[in-house]
């Protein structure tokens, strides 16, 4: 194992010595991510630890979920580490709730910055049960039709950063 696989997910750091001088780091991360022992999360957090010797504290919520945890810690912070989505990180930058950090590992992401750098691009897809629905809803407008009515599910849009972006695209789409 590669550390500058974990600096990657240490590229999200906020400044919080007194986590790192307990041994102990705490990484705040969007929910759905860690799932368990053999999760990748899991995998890069003994890795870590077994490399350096610092525990990993792991605390999840929804995106937008975690950032206000941060800006209500902004006078204590708990955290170390940020692991979250658009459009709550670039609200956590804009709301001064991350400390810049640079490291060599960035430099190979694009859009990396000294607050945050992306790991993944998120796209936007559907999913239906082709044995209930013989045609699957072809666009936003489709969605709308009344036999959808209470059968369409999404994350909370303002706490979940999925969530959020399906309300922002539907917005997009219907040209607000």
């Amino acid at each position: 194992m590669k550390l500058s696989r974990l600096a990657l997910l240490s590229v999200f750091a906020l400044a919080s010595a007194p986590s790192w001088a307990e041994s102990v780091v705490t990484v705040y991360s969007i929910d759905g991510l860690h799932d368990g022992d053999n999760s990748w999360y899991q995998v890069q957090f003994d890795a870590f630890t077994k490399a350096t010797g610092i525990t990993v504290r792991y605390v999840e919520g929804g995106g937008g979920v975690v950032v206000e945890r941060l800006a209500k810690e902004r006078t204590n912070p708990q955290a170390d580490v940020l692991v979250t989505a658009p459009p709550f990180i670039q609200r956590a930058a804009a709301e001064k709730l991350l400390a810049n950090f640079n490291t060599d590992a960035a430099s190979a992401i694009p859009d990396a910055n000294n607050l945050y750098s992306p790991l993944v691009k998120n796209y936007l897809s559907f999913i239906y049960n082709s044995k209930l629905l013989k045609t699957a809803p072809a666009s936003w407008q489709d969605l709308l039709d009344g036999k959808f009515k209470n059968k369409l599910q999404y994350s909370t849009p303002g706490q979940a950063a999925d969530g959020t972006a399906v309300m922002l695209q539907a917005f997009h789409s219907f040209g607000q």
